[in-house]
């Protein structure tokens, strides 16, 4: 068992990996929860469970595999999972999109560290609604049917697009925005720094 919340188990599971297999190559931020409806009722018990397991552990977890893979001078890779609420907000759950947007903006902010040597490749991916005992929880809460209409996708092709993040060397600080009956869409986190960049040297 491990409470992601808490950086001494992650470290735990990290040692416990280079422990058995010799060393850690690839990081898979994956768990997360989703919020409890209606949002605007909950206590701040829940609402920082939900901030703390979406958002800060897979921060914390990209660290302790970056600080790893530097220290033993080998290259590594960081899946970190994201959302398609990321990119299109909902009122039925704001803080859990809140989260995985700052997912897809600190995987961005990675995007350099496939330039060092050897490279470090940190990318997520952001999955519509996939079929999980999570999301059908999720669904027979929810009043509306927005499940319905967006479509489920499967979890072969969450986890098909998380293997492209690990095998894909061209892919750096991306985020794949995946949809039913849609092709990924790659959200370029290089191209958003440098854009950023070049918007702050004109000010």
């Amino acid at each position: 068992q491990c409470d992601i919340t808490k950086s001494a188990d992650l470290q735990a599971l990290v040692s416990r990996a280079i422990s058995e297999f010799g060393v850690l190559d690839i990081m898979v931020n994956n768990a997360g929860i989703g919020g409890t409806l209606p949002w605007s009722e909950e206590n701040d018990a829940n609402l920082s469970k939900t901030i703390d397991i979406n958002f800060k552990a897979p921060i914390e977890g990209t660290r302790l595999a970056v600080r790893h893979f530097i220290e033993r001078g080998r290259p590594g890779c960081v899946v970190n999972m994201s959302s398609i609420l990321a990119f299109f907000p909902t009122e039925f759950s704001p803080v859990y999109g809140a989260a995985k947007s700052g997912i897809a903006n600190f995987t961005a902010c990675c995007a350099t560290l496939a330039q060092r040597n050897p490279p470090i490749h940190v990318n997520a991916v952001a999955p519509s609604f996939a079929d999980t005992v999570m999301v059908r929880k999720l669904a027979s809460k929810t009043k509306n049917n927005i499940f319905d209409k967006a479509g489920m996708l499967t979890v072969d092709e969450v986890v098909l697009q998380m293997i492209r993040c690990i095998e894909d060397e061209s892919l750096a600080g991306d985020t794949i925005r995946l949809m039913p009956r849609r092709p990924p869409l790659v959200h370029k986190g290089r191209k958003a720094m440098a854009c950023n960049i070049l918007a702050n040297s004109k000010l």
